[in-house]
């Protein structure tokens, strides 16, 4: 603007020569300062030649340029700015969608977690059903392999009982290969499974990985296990133990896996309570209450279940029919109280003679009966002459009185003798009377008798 000024000036005073001074000027200024100033001094250099319209066109022309500049920088800065507030508003803008993410996994892996946790409690209520409806040991035990596989998809399952000696011994398995469970009988205490069961408690391995005493006793155990619990009994003491040997695909035992397999455990506990209640009153509605023998009825279902296991297994069993020799006059000598005394004390003579595989009964009377799987002839006529000799030998004292008491047996063998159960009786109780008719305290065996029918036909006609 100060060229403009001139420009008048000059016009004013010198003309022509002054307005080509200003343009000269105007061109020096032109290259040193840009558009600007040069619009102005051209605008001056018009002015003071008379060029008016020209002088007002590049003075405009200034103007606007001056103006621009304030514009376009002011524009500049603004743009600057909001590029600035944008980047902000993104960069707040993606931390709170990071935000809004983590949230919904984390509610996504609850969601998860509760779908997983009600289906497992659905299946609880049908592995509950199923368990408790096992009253029978070995029902029992297979179905707790099998919910213990569903509800953990536990790939190796062991389950140990308490034996006679407190030792543990393994009574179940799911996906071991077949193994001598004699192999993996458990006698010391300085075992993780016997550790679980001598404090009634679960037992997983993260656990005894944070316990420097369960850490020595894993080391130094001969059985591992992921997870173990004790099975509890009524009064509170622990009878086995379940243990969970592995779980598919190397998984890990977690806190949720840790919680149902106790639940189940609560279940499994309960109803082996039921099924030991249950065998007690099985047994004693199948027991005889003088001599604790099994019933007759109670032998009659053992025996049509031996003959069907052994049309399979194609393997011969026997079985042993006694009487007491002349019992009648122990109970017209002594009374009836020393009746009940022989019976009492023959049937436990009885029962330390026959193995734990052996079934005793009271057949009626004074007549006792054993079944002997997987004998055969010659094996049963030593059974019955054990517990002949055995009978013989016993003192029997009663009131001060010392009786002698002898027994008769008669032993029948299937198949060889009969493959049906009313006939096997019938030939073992043949055997027994041709032992008495031949002067009874001794052993009959039913296929050693030559024609022992016609031998009894012939007995009944003389009468």
């Amino acid at each position: 603007m100060p060229v403009l000024v001139g420009a008048f000036l000059f016009k004013g005073f010198g003309g022509t020569a002054a307005s080509l001074i200003v343009i000269a000027l105007s061109t020096i200024l032109f290259k040193q300062f840009g558009v600007v100033d040069a619009a102005e001094s051209f605008g001056a250099a018009f002015l003071s030649s008379g060029m008016i319209a020209e002088c007002l066109v590049f003075f405009v022309a200034g103007i606007a340029v001056d103006f621009s500049e304030v514009i376009f920088g002011s524009l500049s800065n603004t743009n600057d700015q909001q590029k600035n507030d944008n980047d902000e508003l993104n960069f707040e803008i993606s931390k709170v969608k990071k935000e809004l993410a983590a949230r919904q996994a984390v509610i996504e892996e609850k969601d998860a977690k509760v779908n997983f946790l009600s289906s497992k409690m659905v299946a609880l209520q049908g592995i509950a059903r199923k368990i408790g409806s096992c009253l029978n040991i070995d029902e029992l035990l297979k179905a707790t392999l099998e919910a213990t596989h569903d509800l953990l998809r536990a790939k190796r399952i062991s389950v140990f009982l308490k034996g006679p000696d407190n030792n543990l011994l393994l009574k179940a398995t799911y996906g071991w290969p077949a193994i001598n469970p004699q192999e993996y009988t458990i006698f010391s205490e300085n075992e993780i499974l016997y550790w679980a069961i001598k404090n009634n408690a679960l037992i997983t391995a993260a656990e005894v990985s944070k316990d420097h005493v369960l850490a020595a006793i894993q080391r130094e155990s001969r059985f591992k296990t992921l997870m173990c619990a004790a099975i509890i009994s009524h009064a509170g003491e622990s009878i086995g133990v379940v243990s969970v040997d592995e779980l598919e695909g190397a998984a890990k035992v977690g806190q949720d896996e840790a919680r149902l397999f106790s639940i189940l455990m609560d279940f499994v506990s309960l109803s082996f309570k039921n099924s030991r209640l249950f065998k007690k009153v099985e047994m004693l509605a199948n027991t005889d209450g003088l001599t604790k023998l099994y019933t007759h009825r109670f032998f009659q279902e053992v025996l049509k279940a031996e003959i069907e296991k052994s049309s399979k297994t194609q393997k011969q069993f026997s079985i042993i029919l006694s009487d007491i020799d002349h019992f009648k006059r122990f109970n017209d000598t002594y009374g009836h109280q020393a009746g009940d005394y022989v019976l009492e004390q023959t049937a436990a003579c009885f029962k330390s003679c026959v193995r734990n595989i052996d079934v005793m009964a009271r057949y009626g009377g004074e007549e006792f009966i054993a079944l002997l799987p997987e004998t055969n002839v010659n094996g049963a006529y030593v059974m019955a002459e054990r517990i002949r000799k055995a009978v013989e030998a016993k003192v029997y004292q009663f009131n001060e009185q010392t009786m002698k008491v002898t027994v008769t047996l008669g032993v029948a063998t299937y198949p060889v003798d009969s493959q049906n159960n009313i006939e096997l009786v019938k030939k073992s109780d043949l055997s027994l009377y041709f032992g008495k008719e031949n002067g009874r305290n001794r052993v009959a065996v039913a296929s050693m008798i030559p024609n022992l029918e016609e031998w009894l036909t012939r007995k009944e006609k003389k009468g």
